[in-house]
Order: C-alpha cells, then sequence, then structure tokens
C-alpha cells in the first residue's frame, strides 16, 4: 500500500469512528434544541412593586397565606403573538362553522386587540402561598398577561406535576374518557418564583384535558406550570382551572355551567389510579363569582407520583 493511500485509509477509517461516535452520543442538533425552546410555555415578566400579606390560616395541615401583590409589566406580548397563541382556536372555528366562524373570529381578535390596547401598565393581583414559604400563585386566570380575569384557580398538582407529566397521567390514567384538548382560546395564571430563584410571570396554559362533547356539554381543565420548589416541599407542581361548561351555538362559544362540578369529578376520576397519590382540599380564600358562576374558594391538592 502506498503511503498517500494510507494516508487515505487512514481518514476514511477516522471518519467512520467519527461517524459512529456521533449516532453513539446522540448529538443533539440546534434545530432539536430550538423545538425543546419553542415547546415551553410562554412567558411574561412583571416586576414586583409592593406585596401585603392579607390573611394567614391554616386549612387542615395547609398553611395558607393570601396577598395583595401590586405588579408592574416588565414584558407583554405583542397582539400578533396573542393571535399566534389563539390561531388552533381560530382555525378550529373558521375549518368547522365557515363564514360564522370567520365572522367569530374576527370578533375574537378585535375585543384581543381592544384589550391590548387598553391594559394597564401597572395593576394589583390576588395571590396564594401554599405552604410555609412554598408556592406562590395568581388565584385566578386571564385571557391575556394585565388583561381581563376569567377562571378561578382550583386544582393544585405536586410533586411529580410538571404540566406535561400531569397531562399524561390525566390522560392516561383518569377514568371518564379524559382526552387533550388543543382548541380552546388561551388563558394565564401569574406564577411567582422568586422564592425559588427564578421570577414573577405570566404563564401560559400549555396543557389541556377534557371529557365530554366540545360543541355540547363538557369538563375542561387548563394546567399552567410552576418551577421547582426548592424548599423541598411540593417539588414539581402546576396549577388548574378546572370548569364545567356548555357550547351556545348562538354566540359560537362555551359558556361556563360550574366550577364545582368538573373540580369535583376530575379528582374522583383520578382518585387511586396510577402515578396518583394522596388527595385533599384546602380552602383557597377565593370564593365569588367567575363569569356568573359561582366558586366556593376550596381548591383539590392532588399529589403525583
Amino acid at each position: 500500500m502506498t503511503k498517500n493511500n494510507r494516508k487515505i485509509t487512514s481518514i476514511t477509517l477516522t471518519s467512520i469512528i467519527a461517524a459512529a461516535l456521533l449516532t453513539t452520543f446522540a448529538v443533539v442538533t440546534v434545530e432539536q434544541i430550538e423545538a425543546v425552546e419553542n415547546d415551553k410555555p410562554k412567558k411574561y415578566t412583571v416586576n414586583i412593586i409592593s406585596s401585603e400579606v392579607t390573611d394567614v390560616y391554616y386549612s387542615g395541615d395547609t398553611k395558607v397565606q393570601r396577598l395583595k401583590v401590586t405588579i408592574e409589566a416588565n414584558e407583554l406580548p405583542t397582539f400578533e403573538e396573542l393571535v399566534e397563541a389563539n390561531q388552533n382556536y381560530y382555525d378550529w372555528l373558521e375549518t368547522n362553522f365557515g363564514d360564522a366562524g370567520s365572522d367569530k373570529v374576527e370578533e375574537l381578535k378585535a375585543k384581543l386587540k381592544t384589550t391590548v390596547e387598553n391594559r394597564p401598565n401597572v395593576m394589583t393581583v390576588n395571590m396564594v402561598r401554599i405552604g410555609e414559604h412554598s408556592i406562590l400563585f395568581g388565584d385566578e386566570s386571564y385571557d391575556s398577561p394585565m388583561g381581563n380575569a376569567l377562571d378561578p384557580v382550583n386544582m393544585v398538582f405536586y410533586e411529580d406535576a410538571t404540566t406535561s407529566q400531569t397531562d399524561t397521567v390525566i390522560d392516561t390514567y383518569a377514568t371518564n374518557n379524559w382526552g387533550g384538548d388543543s382548541v380552546s382560546p388561551q388563558q394565564y395564571v401569574l406564577i411567582n418564583n422568586v422564592p425559588h430563584g427564578g421570577t414573577l410571570d405570566w404563564v401560559e396554559s400549555d396543557h389541556q384535558q377534557y371529557t365530554g362533547n366540545i360543541v355540547g356539554q363538557r369538563e375542561h381543565i387548563r394546567l399552567f406550570g410552576g418551577d421547582f420548589d426548592t424548599h423541598g416541599v411540593y417539588d414539581d407542581w402546576s396549577v388548574g382551572t378546572a370548569h364545567q361548561e356548555t357550547w351556545n351555538w348562538g354566540c359560537l362559544c362555551h359558556q361556563i355551567d360550574s366550577w364545582e362540578t368538573a373540580e369535583s369529578d376530575l379528582t374522583d376520576d383520578l382518585d387511586g389510579q396510577t402515578g396518583v397519590g394522596s388527595i385533599g382540599t384546602y380552602n383557597q380564600g377565593n370564593s365569588g363569582y367567575w363569569q356568573g358562576e359561582y366558586n366556593d374558594g376550596t381548591a383539590s391538592l392532588i399529589e403525583l407520583t
């Protein structure tokens, strides 16, 4: 073998070995990294101007603190970004209801644009802390960051309860045919991870589940993710806004029937199932009316294992 042939052979072998190593160690590409980043729920950070504890009490063994927090927007989504966040819902309306669906989409966009144009830069919100120095979140969802309040938070999942894992447990193990939903309007909840080295953010719902008929009556929950509880109490956690609703053909929209029925039914459907540990309730202190229906202020606290 000539010197040049030995050199070519050496280069070829080196290339083969390098390729094998790359395959063995499954190198992650830039595109894959970007895909993972894009799959994360969008967050919009706010600054805390003031925070006041308004009530402290025990609900069973659970310590609950209620707070009034004045926040200032640090970053906010544009109208175009909010339209993109709702695009699956808009597409569903247009695909299933034709011209009436298109008219509904234009109505929703106009309402959203008005909200964006009139949203405040500073607002005061109600938040709740569960446990001693543990998890802290807003007690209601909004149609957009610094927008309009919509649904009460009434379920908390913890331990092995990222939104992805919570979604999987409900989808796989809850009885009564719960399944994933990607055609509902987007909502946001304030999640305060400052005590855990993070930030205070408006967090977009990135998983939803429902059982029933989308264009009839159904039970539905949006999930919003917190970060890891560094105090070792709740670990990975998320919150949810469970509700029963009925499709109104007149407005091509869902109207709330109850906040309690879906919360109670989903809790029962998870009780004793694989991946579900202890289940309890606590008085969250946010009783009142949302979208014309009464919420009793009791929230479910569910351990996922």
